[in-house]
């Protein structure tokens, strides 16, 4: 509706008649000069004089997109006012037109409308050869008018729409079943050159000499998907940004781990090697204790590189059991306490989401990291992971910590908010963006109750269209 609407816009002014836009409910939306000193089109209610029968005539053909004439009297010997109306997606542009100049009428306010309006105009008959392609329909697409009328209009789709639009439109002949008429539509258009790019669509439908006509209205959208790939691009920059940050504040400790395994290797090879001269099984032996160590040592840097990685925001089906493993592990390796007892409860092997992991495993990284910190000074470490179904998958993340203070509470998911030292204070405002995006949310919950740890909980929420319990 908003591109027809802004094309009447731009017509209403255009014509020299008085005019008012309308809406379904015949409510009318604007009225251009002229129209505010007409008897008729000047009043609150321009269709007063309508009686209900042509009241809901009109405004069912408003809403089907079909264009009409009427003519309103007062009574016996009034020959009335000629009312004429071109008709969009649920809204007319009505103009009052004298019965001896219809025609000129018509003509004049089809040329007005296809001429000034910022969106391409294109009509086609039954057959899908077109009959108007305005001049912004020549800037959109790199043809002239002449090189599109009498042609089949799917030389301006790409293939995959160009090979059923003949189809469809049989389809729709013979059966009456609307696919698009009447619905605003994102889908791609091909232009001269060969490029394909998005643009919007809505159609409309009238019968002329008994033959069904569609009017397509199309706005170019390559500028605003371009805007939106840069902020998803920008989007996935802070995303990674947050990821390394994480990865950081976990720098010594990961260092830490991973020297053991390194250590362990040297000591094992040169055992190893001393031992080739004279027990050649127990050098085997050793040389497979370094083979382990090694493997400890990849998985380890493994874990890291796919934290830290950059990613373009693939979204797939996981499984969510082994992410949340792996987010716990990578956790637990940067602890250097390692005295945490884990509760998982809920969280199904078979469980699967579809999503981008990587971000997903982030959120939980960064949860569990904050839980494992807010303990680091219990003797009795303790943090719980469960899952819940309901409206929204809920996965919550509890600990036994001192919990949020209030004077950081209301800011929390703040950039720059943190109750650590050190801390950036990024990583749950980029979380919490990274579960909207997934059409969920992230929030600090209140819990209490003989099983609530007392310290801080939240909850990632997740459509439950995008969780599955497969087989």
């Amino acid at each position: 509706m908003a591109n027809v609407l802004t094309a009447f816009e731009l017509a209403i002014d255009a014509v020299g008649e008085p005019a008012v836009l309308a809406d379904e409910s015949l409510r009318v939306l604007r009225r251009n000069a002229a129209a505010d000193s007409h008897p008729l089109l000047g009043a609150d209610d321009p269709f007063v004089l309508l009686s209900a029968a042509e009241r809901t005539a009109m405004q069912a053909a408003l809403k089907a997109g079909r264009s009409g004439a009427f003519r309103v009297s007062s009574g016996a010997g009034d020959p009335g006012v000629l009312l004429r109306f071109i008709a969009g997606q649920g809204v007319a542009l009505v103009v009052h037109s004298d019965a001896g100049s219809s025609d000129s009428f018509a003509r004049e306010q089809l040329a007005a409308l296809i001429e000034t309006t910022v969106d391409g105009i294109i009509c086609i008959d039954e057959r899908g050869r077109a009959e108007l392609f305005n001049p912004a329909c020549e800037r959109m697409f790199g043809y002239k008018a002449h090189e599109v009328i009498g042609r089949n209009i799917t030389m301006l789709m790409p293939p995959k729409y160009a090979e059923h639009h003949d189809a469809y439109m049989q389809a729709y002949k013979h059966t009456g079943v609307k696919k698009i008429i009447g619905i605003g539509r994102e889908v791609e258009g091909r232009r001269k050159n060969g490029e394909i790019f998005p643009m919007e669509l809505s159609v409309g439908e009238f019968i002329h000499h008994g033959e069904r006509r569609f009017v397509g209205t199309v706005r170019d959208l390559s500028a605003r998907v371009a805007a939106q790939q840069r902020l998803h691009d920008l989007q996935n920059q802070v995303a990674h940004m947050g990821r390394v940050s994480a990865v950081a504040e976990m720098g010594s400790a990961l260092a830490h781990e991973l020297n053991q395994p390194l250590t362990a290797m040297t000591l094992y090879l040169t055992s190893a090697e001393r031992a080739l001269g004279g027990d050649v099984e127990k050098a085997k032996e050793l040389f497979a204790r370094a083979k382990s160590e090694a493997s400890r040592a990849g998985e380890i840097v493994r874990r890291i590189r796919q934290m830290v990685e950059r990613t373009d925001h693939e979204m797939a089906t996981f499984n969510l059991a082994r992410t949340l493993a792996a987010s716990i592990d990578l956790c637990r390796i940067a602890d250097t306490k390692r005295n945490c007892r884990f509760d998982i409860d809920g969280v199904s092997e078979k469980l699967s989401i579809f999503g981008d992991e990587t971000q997903v495993q982030q959120i939980l990284v960064n949860l569990i990291k904050n839980a494992l910190d807010a303990t680091e000074k219990q003797e009795d470490r303790r943090v719980r992971v469960w899952a819940d179904h309901g409206d929204m998958f809920e996965l919550y993340v509890e600990d036994n910590g001192p919990g949020v203070g209030s004077e950081i509470r209301e800011r929390l998911f703040s950039p720059f908010t943190s109750s650590k030292q050190n801390g950036l204070g990024i990583g749950l405002s980029i979380c919490r963006n990274i579960a909207e995006a997934h059409g969920g949310a992230l929030e600090l919950v209140d819990r209490s109750g003989p099983n609530a740890l007392g310290g801080a909980c939240f909850r990632l929420t997740l459509p439950m269209e995008s969780v599955s319990d497969v087989a």
